[in-house]
């Protein structure tokens, strides 16, 4: 099975429009749109319009200092 490509922004649109049909705040989805404007520039800053979890894990790893989303523990984590 070959993978869709799918652009960053056509990844956060549709988010958007889940949290939308899921009846999330306003307030919740501005929150997500922040983070996702940061991870949209990201993306174009790395030169990447395709979103891959590549991109992604680089992201999370530079701005929430998740290293690996499959083993969720941080930067701030003691243990």
């Amino acid at each position: 099975m070959t993978k869709k490509e799918v652009l960053v922004n056509d990844v956060i649109i549709q988010a958007e429009k889940c949290l939308q049909e899921l009846n999330y705040s306003k307030q919740t989805i501005k929150t997500f749109r922040l983070i996702w404007q940061r991870f949209s520039d990201y993306a174009q800053n790395e030169g990447q319009q395709q979103y891959s979890r590549e991109i992604a894990n680089g992201f999370l790893s530079q701005y929430y200092g998740i290293c690996d989303p499959g083993n969720p523990k941080t930067k701030f984590d003691r243990t």
